[in-house]
């Protein structure tokens, strides 16, 4: 039986499709890269394979049970995850977030046995961290880091290593040591990794078969040999390249074509730089509206997991987010309004405001008054989405007597196609 199934599987934010009947399997111990450009799919994938994103329709069985039915606890045991951003405000020491990955398997009172350190002390040994183990974490390079990451994920005696982008941000130097170290566990100790890669090269000299999403559809699946021809390229990634192998691998290797000179596009002259005011999935729709359309965005404050701020993350979109349930905090206020201010416009989606957000149409004013133009996707009628009392309909009606515009979403798209 196939370590993972995924059968019809479909998933949407809102209304919006994002994975469209994806059937695939993986054998345990493999070593998978996902590969696709950006939008395609895969960190909603991987989310979906890890139990956090329940499937629209369709199932994914991590052995014989569908994963996002197995209790947290369970599925913590049998998954490491490690996520794309990892948040770590206190200056823990190396080794207490590596002992954090035991907290599945302790007892009631959740106190670390001699075991747990021992399997502690060991994930550090592989990853080599061990000298640094009373190092701060913040004191860590990024390459440390992240193998600190790796190595809590270690410690919950996975059988499956899931990572969302494990090198980004990374130099050449360390996306070697963390490709070699996770070839190392799968090859020694038989785990099964499957990770999301941009780099092509990377994930075809490392991963034993690859995944190539196109819009949300499975593209291809199999080794590299079979997935990364460049026709398969030329279709998902809408480029001409030459495919060669490297020796001694004998893998394939990826070189872009310079473009021919009548397929470049206008997008520099009629891109725009939007910073969009979302939250709640307002925003999700147009941003990938405008995405498609090749403009610069930006969006924000959304709170984290949020349905535009992981709209935001599938699109690499730079997003400002807050923690749930809290008043945005002026730190984060002052992101947003920075990027509005480097902004040529910034869009007010159709929001609900309360007291946790009104912050977001104060600094959209702030940016206005400032000489920014602003646009307000008014739908719904403001009244109907202030739950502030009223102060959020009289910002509003200030922003109105400053210049800003209702319009719709197709007017938005008409005047920014016109250069207007």
């Amino acid at each position: 039986m196939p370590l993972y199934r995924v059968e019809n599987l479909d998933f949407s934010y809102g209304e919006d499709p994002v994975l469209k009947g994806i059937n695939l399997t993986i054998e345990e111990g493999d070593f998978v890269g996902i590969l696709g450009p950006n939008g395609s799919g895969k960190s909603t994938l991987l989310k979906v394979m890890s139990g956090l994103l329940q499937p629209k329709k369709g199932r994914v069985f991590l052995g014989e049970n569908e994963v996002h039915k197995i209790p947290p606890g369970e599925r913590a045991r049998q998954l490491g995850v490690v996520p794309q951003e990892t948040y770590l405000d206190f200056p823990f020491m190396l080794e207490e977030v590596v002992a954090m990955g035991r907290y599945p398997h302790l007892g009631w009172w959740g106190n670390l046995r001699y075991k747990d350190m021992e399997i502690v002390e060991e994930a550090l040994s592989t990853t080599g961290l061990l000298e640094l183990r009373h190092r701060s974490i913040h004191q860590l390079s990024g390459g440390e880091r992240q193998r600190g990451i790796i190595a809590r994920a270690l410690a919950q005696n996975p059988r499956v290593l899931l990572l969302d982008e494990p090198v980004s941000n990374l130099d050449i130097k360390y996306q070697q040591g963390i490709f070699e170290l996770l070839l190392k566990l799968n090859r020694r100790e038989g785990l099964t990794i499957i990770l999301i890669s941009h780099d092509l090269n990377l994930a075809s000299q490392y991963c034993k078969d690859l995944i190539l999403l196109d819009r949300g559809q499975l593209k291809a699946k199999g080794s590299s040999e079979e997935v990364l021809t460049p026709e398969n390229i030329s279709q998902v990634y809408q480029v001409e390249v030459d495919v060669e192998k490297w020796s001694p691998l004998e893998k394939p290797r990826i070189n872009l074509r310079p473009p021919k000179e009548e397929n470049k596009t206008q997008k520099g002259e009629e891109a725009w730089k939007i910073h969009l005011v979302g939250g709640g999935g307002s925003a999700w729709r147009l941003l990938k509206r405008l995405n498609a359309a090749g403009h610069d965005l930006t969006i924000g404050v959304v709170n984290e997991g949020d349905t535009d701020s992981e709209g935001a993350r599938e699109l690499k979109i730079p997003c400002v987010r807050e923690i749930p349930f809290n008043h945005i905090s002026g730190e984060k206020l002052d992101q947003a309004l920075e990027m509005m201010l480097k902004a040529d416009l910034v869009v007010v989606t159709e929001v609900p405001f309360g007291r946790g957000n009104i912050g977001n149409l104060e600094m959209a004013l702030r940016a206005l008054k400032k000489g920014k133009k602003v646009f307000v996707i008014e739908g719904e009628n403001m009244e109907n989405r202030d739950f502030t009392g009223g102060e959020a309909l009289k910002i509003w009606e200030e922003m109105k007597e400053n210049g800003a515009r209702d319009i719709s979403p197709r007017e938005l798209e008409q005047i920014l196609k016109e250069g207007a």
